[in-house]
């Protein structure tokens, strides 16, 4: 598993659930190699599959911003750079073992 150089985001949200995360630059979008989920306290860690990035053509790099547990259900916020020092926040839900939906 890469993760680049190193893990840029690691957050545990209960003793069972965490995600940890590498740097990804727009060159090579991939989600499922450097950002990965565990429902049972680390010992298996799966990659999240991401399955809609923004429409933005000149992506630069993304990074996750957050996870959190909000009434029960499990949200990724993915921070994307866009063109001149900006970016745009796109938040994901968990719906199943490894399917996410964007809900903003």
């Amino acid at each position: 598993i890469s993760l680049r150089n190193y893990i840029m985001f690691a957050k545990m949200i209960s003793e069972d659930v965490g995600i940890i995360s590498g740097n990804i630059f727009a060159a090579d979008y991939d989600f499922c190699e450097r950002t990965l989920l565990t429902t049972d306290g680390g010992l298996n860690w799966v990659h999240v599959n991401i399955p809609e990035m923004p429409e933005e053509d000149d992506l630069e790099w993304a990074e996750v911003s957050d996870f959190t547990q909000v009434d029960g259900s499990y949200i990724l916020t993915i921070r994307y750079g866009i063109a001149e020092g900006t970016h745009v926040d796109a938040k994901y839900k968990l719906l199943g073992l490894n399917t996410w939906i964007r809900i903003n």
